[in-house]
């Protein structure tokens, strides 16, 4: 099962009512998608403690790899525990969702002398992220009879299927959340 997005939210938004005979299915489909969606969005979404090694830049400002950040507990350089600042112009680090700046401090240049302990993720997922999951679930799961299919006709008529890796609309709705590495 997805932390994304669950069975129930999939079976209601394709109209089919619980305890169907495609649940199984279905749960593997929106585990699958929303692990996909993780995947193709390099982050997860869920609140979870992170630690980073970092190579010192010699600069001021570090951004976290994983955002948002919702707390710090530890920043350290070459060994050095940095206090949190009271606030500017104090001496110590200040954060925001997305870096770590030093006042008084320097992230001296080094291979892999920054630590950087903290938490990053999302209470609750997006409800545009799970939109997007049960959307991409929704696609797999209509087009499970016609895999590798591109058209078909019947009586004379052909209908052609858009044959991609993900939904159009679905790569809008993650975009906003794909991960860029930080500089």
């Amino acid at each position: 099962m997805s932390d994304l997005a669950g069975l129930a939210d999939l079976e209601a938004w394709l109209g089919l009512p619980a305890g169907n005979p495609d649940e199984a299915l279905l749960e593997r489909l929106v585990g699958a998608v929303g692990s996909a969606a993780q995947a193709w969005c390099a982050r997860s979404f869920a609140s979870l403690e992170w630690t980073e090694t970092r190579d010192g830049t010699g600069g001021r400002r570090l951004a976290f790899a994983n955002t948002p950040v919702t707390a710090v507990s530890g920043v350290t350089i070459d060994g050095v525990a940095i206090p949190p600042s009271p606030g500017a112009p104090e001496r110590g680090y200040l954060w925001s969702e997305t870096a770590v700046t030093l006042i008084g401090w320097r992230f001296t240049r080094g291979l892999a002398n920054v630590e950087l302990a903290y938490t990053a993720g999302y209470a609750t997922v997006p409800p545009d992220v799970t939109q997007a999951v049960l959307e991409w679930a929704a696609h797999a799961y209509r087009e499970k009879d016609r895999i590798g299919m591109t058209s078909e006709s019947l009586g004379g008529q052909t209908t052609s299927f858009l044959v991609k890796d993900m939904p159009l609309r679905v790569a809008a709705l993650l975009q906003p959340y794909r991960h860029v590495v930080p500089a």
